[in-house]
């Protein structure tokens, strides 16, 4: 059995206070493990339970599984409304690792899931895995997408917030004056500076924003993105769709004036879908001048957004024909 460390939600975050939280590694690189953790209801009753996969964001060189901010308050109420047992992985950040490192995580992630996750649960506990719901945020949603490549049998549906799916756009591969949000034009030197004293093989697994931010934030600014992410085929959701014969459901999140991810990303990969795969249910929010992250901190409301929003209420009126599984 895999060893797991139970923490109380409350010694983490207040958000995840209604829940427990088990710590545990998915897989091991030259000994380096690769955590992920599993959000358990208190009080969850015996029997199975519906699975949630989230994906955390951070353009691939920063965030964290339980960073608070970043992890939206209705995902994890969309949890508790169905008893449903949340995991959420860390995988191997830039400039330390490349996309195909972080792609191979997903699918190691994904054979621990359907292979050892029961392990790790408490007694009693059992987990649906005949369909999966997998969301994730920005490079998270990315992630996301990707498991209707690498499992699409197994996803009842996707939703993809703000997704990192046209890396080969100008945005990613051209230098030029981005605002990014209100992100300062920084200084290349600091990420040159940093891989000259990187050690060879070695391996981040988080960074707890700010810290990595910069980077991101150099290689979007500077068009370096493909330098560090890679330029294969398999990272890159436009050009995967283009021979996938099948595709989970997927809900699509975006807002129009998201200036890390441009909303055009998402718009295009939504057309495409319709053309290669019309038959594959979708359902696509674009929320008007919202910035990225705005369902984190929803200007309709004021605060963040949740179950009660309207576009997610609408958003989730879809998910729940394919999610949780009615058997």
């Amino acid at each position: 059995m895999a060893e797991v460390k139970v923490t109380p939600g409350e010694r983490i975050d207040a958000k995840y206070a209604s829940f427990d939280i088990i710590d545990t590694a998915y897989k091991h690189i030259h000994g380096v493990p690769i955590p992920t953790s599993i959000l358990v209801p208190k009080q969850l009753p015996s029997g199975k339970h519906p699975v949630l996969v989230r994906w955390h964001g951070g353009g691939f060189g920063t965030g964290h599984r339980l960073f608070a901010e970043w992890f939206g308050d209705w995902t994890l109420n969309l949890a508790l409304r169905h008893s449903a047992i949340v995991i959420s992985p860390d995988y191997r950040l830039m400039p330390e690792s490349k996309g195909v490192d972080i792609l191979q995580d997903a699918a190691d992630f994904y054979s621990w899931l359907f292979d050892k996750a029961p392990e790790a649960l408490p007694q009693g506990i059992d987990i649906d895995l005949l369909k999966i719901l997998v969301t994730g945020e920005s490079a998270g949603g990315w992630l996301a997408l990707q498991a209707g490549f690498l499992i699409p049998d197994r996803v009842g549906a996707i939703i993809s917030h703000y997704p990192m799916v046209d890396m080969r756009s100008p945005h990613f591969t051209q230098k030029y004056e981005k605002q990014l949000m209100e992100t300062p034009q920084i200084d290349p030197q600091i990420l040159d500076e940093y891989v000259v004293k990187m050690k060879p093989g070695s391996i981040v697994t988080s960074r707890i924003p700010p810290e990595g931010s910069e980077f991101v934030a150099i290689m979007f600014q500077q068009g370096s993105f493909p330098k560090y992410f890679g330029t294969e085929k398999e990272l890159h959701p436009l050009e995967m769709l283009e021979t996938a014969t099948s595709f989970p459901p997927i809900w699509l999140i975006h807002g129009t004036k998201d200036s890390m991810v441009p909303v055009a990303s998402t718009e295009k990969f939504a057309a495409a879908l319709e053309k290669v795969l019309p038959d594959t249910p979708s359902y696509v929010t674009m929320q008007e001048g919202e910035e990225h992250g705005f369902d984190l901190h929803d200007a309709a409301s004021g605060g963040p957004a949740s179950l009660e929003t309207d576009w997610v209420k609408s958003g989730l009126e879809f998910v729940d024909k394919y999610w949780p599984d009615k058997g």
